[in-house]
């Protein structure tokens, strides 16, 4: 609508489009705060997102090191294992021969 047009309308009209964009303009800041509170839980949603992403990226590490460390102490206690078993295997060599020896000397012993 023009100027002209609008100085030709009467009382009554005028009131009628004021209130007319009165209660469009109450529909649009309905609207706008309808999208500001769907944008802030948006960007709840994205912070919780992105802190669960950065919980979960922590965790894969924390568990990575966990493993290296589960594995080093595997290593190290299969070596000490090993190690005794050497270790049994040439007590009971030692042991062996040993008894063989004393059963040798009793053996000489009673034949003489």
């Amino acid at each position: 609508m023009t100027d002209k047009e609008f100085r030709h309308l009467s009382r009554t009209d005028l009131i009628e489009i004021i209130f007319e964009l009165q209660n469009r303009e109450k529909d649009y800041l309905e609207k706008l705060a309808d999208m500001e509170s769907r944008l802030r839980d948006q960007e709840i949603k994205l912070n919780n997102e992105r802190a669960i992403s950065e919980a979960v990226s922590a965790l894969n590490e924390l568990l990575r090191n966990a493993r290296f460390e589960a594995d080093k102490h595997l290593s190290e206690l299969m070596s000490i294992r090993d190690n005794a078993r050497l270790d049994a295997d040439r007590l009971i060599r030692e042991a062996s021969a040993r008894a063989d020896s004393i059963l040798a000397q009793a053996s000489e012993k009673s034949a003489k």
